[in-house]
């Protein structure tokens, strides 16, 4: 997958019409994929990385939404490890953020 060349989706034009889905998918090679939340759901459509090891996949960060029907990265995640564990077999889900939700320093 030539990154470069990817067309990242930004948030459509207009986001009542929902025209782009909440979370673009992009399968870098067989054991990476990055997910992007949709611009449209949050201002900073932050990137997530999902890596499969042997027996553990780990997630870097969890976007910027909580709100599942907004934002469904639980069901989006878990079918991704779905197809992959069907695959290559059964792995542990761990989870890390590489930075809180308030990345100021308070005073």
């Amino acid at each position: 997958v030539d990154l470069n060349a990817q067309n990242w989706i930004h948030g459509s034009e207009n986001c009542k019409k929902k025209i782009d889905p909440p979370i673009q998918i992009v399968k870098y090679n067989s054991n990476t994929y990055i997910l992007r939340q949709n611009k449209c759901t949050n201002y900073e459509a932050p990137f997530m990385f999902l890596f499969f090891g042997e027996n553990k996949a780990l997630l870097m960060d969890t976007g910027a939404t909580e709100e599942h029907d907004i934002f469904p990265l639980y069901e989006t995640v878990k079918g991704i490890i779905n197809d992959w564990s069907e695959k290559n077999g059964e792995v542990e889900l761990v989870v890390a953020h590489t930075h809180s939700k308030e990345n100021q320093i308070q005073r």
